[in-house]
């Protein structure tokens, strides 16, 4: 059945029409109204298609009162709508080489700002897909600018193994990154760069997040693809812009020269962070019984405040944390972010030392204990039902200041930008 139907609407039958058509083929000699009763269509519907269906050779009315349908053998049918398309078809042949002088003549006469072109890519699949296409298409070389939060959706994307694969493939093509190299990507920059040879692929560590730059990618120096401000899920108005205006292309050519001089390669920034002073703590804890233990006994001591970044309440609900709405003590302000649509199965009011917003962020999940301590925690899969345990394995720990205080940092921004959401008053920070 799906077969004739194919057939039919290559035969320029709509699908109303080709379901009279098939009822016809099983049920000869029927009225409009019979039509429109059986089909669930009302009458002006159902003789307007059969008036086409006459026109189209497909059905033929009989004579006298009331007008009864029948349909023409489906052979005879094809026949004839053959014979038409070919009939078509060689016209337009005929006519070809007059449109074609008369479109050229048309055309205005080319020149370098009529081959500009610019798009607004207005969702991060859009902007990923765009990325991997001027990956696949590049050239000669890409570089990418790229902030903490963007390194870890580029990772989560395919980007990193997408360049990878590009490399082997292409051997005169070659990549240059400028992100930060921080503890919790290092393992990722680490991978990218042994997995490639002769410096095809060059990570250099700058703080991007504190230059407040836009991330861009670049390739070949004729397209650039910019993100104005981090870019949210799908939902999301903000839009990316892609153009290989000149102008455009050009500036950030001349940008990307000036961060990438002097900028500390992959290489010594990772050694510098493997070989840091034993008095800071860099740590990434694989057992999550290990991980949770580490969690607990510091957040059991806050003085001051903790802030949780959490993409569920999965987290809070942990039944190894059920003395979790405790810690800290009352006195201590608790910010908590998470997604709005998200209850809490415990059903308990939270204590009044704790607030909730929601901070439209759904793939980290930190939580920061007296501008001290850091935890990032591993992000089960979206779909993936889940309790708070799948947060602690792989969970990383630093309490370094300069990985602390820009987290903390981005933990203020969030919280300030963030949508009120029902419970508590406002925590006070201190």
């Amino acid at each position: 059945m799906e077969t004739v139907r194919n057939a039919l609407k290559f035969a320029g039958l709509t699908e109303r029409e080709s379901d009279v058509y098939l009822l016809l083929g099983k049920r000869s000699f029927l009225t409009g109204v019979e039509v429109s009763k059986i089909l669930n269509m009302n009458k002006a519907q159902a003789y307007t298609i059969l008036t086409k269906l006459q026109e189209k050779r497909m059905i033929e009315a009989t004579v006298g009162t009331p007008t009864r349908y029948c349909p023409i053998d489906i052979a005879v049918a094809l026949d004839e709508i053959i014979r038409v398309k070919r009939l078509e078809a060689d016209s337009i042949a005929g006519q070809r080489d007059e449109l074609l002088a008369f479109w050229r003549r048309m055309q205005p006469a080319p020149s370098a700002s009529s081959q500009e072109r610019y798009a607004t890519l207005p969702t991060r699949r859009a902007f990923q897909s765009k990325i991997l296409d001027m990956i696949n298409t590049g050239k000669h070389e890409i570089q990418l600018v790229l902030t903490t939060g963007e390194v870890i959706q580029a990772d989560n994307a395919g980007v990193f193994e997408a360049l990878k694969q590009k490399l082997m493939t292409q051997p005169d093509f070659r990549a240059m990154i400028l992100a930060p190299i921080l503890t919790e990507n290092k393992s990722t920059v680490k991978t990218a760069v042994k997995t490639t040879k002769n410096k095809k692929l060059e990570w250099r560590h700058a703080d991007i997040d504190s230059m407040n730059l836009s991330p861009l990618v670049m390739s070949d120096g004729e397209q650039v693809c910019i993100i104005p401000g981090n870019l949210p899920g799908d939902s999301s108005a903000t839009a990316a812009l892609w153009t290989n205006g000149n102008l455009v292309t050009k500036m950030c050519s001349v940008l990307f020269a000036e961060l990438w001089r002097g900028k500390l390669p992959a290489e010594q920034r990772i050694r510098e962070i493997e070989t840091r002073n034993p008095s800071t703590i860099n740590e990434l804890i694989d057992d999550p019984t290990d991980a949770r233990r580490r969690f607990v006994n510091i957040i059991r001591n806050a003085k001051r405040e903790v802030t949780h970044l959490l993409p569920s309440k999965c987290f809070l609900e942990d039944e190894e944390l059920r003395s979790f709405w405790k810690m800290p003590v009352k006195g201590v302000s608790v910010r908590a972010m998470v997604p709005h649509g998200a209850k809490l199965r415990t059903g308990k009011r939270p204590p009044e030392h704790w607030a909730f917003k929601d901070p439209n962020v759904n793939y980290l999940a930190i939580s920061a204990i007296d501008r001290c301590h850091v935890f990032k925690f591993n992000v089960p899969t979206e779909n993936a039902d889940t309790g708070g345990s799948d947060y602690f394995r792989g969970m990383l720990y630093t309490n370094d200041p300069k990985q602390v205080l820009p987290i903390c940092q981005m933990l203020d921004g969030l919280w300030d930008r963030a949508e009120d959401m029902p419970y508590n008053k406002r925590p006070t920070r201190r």
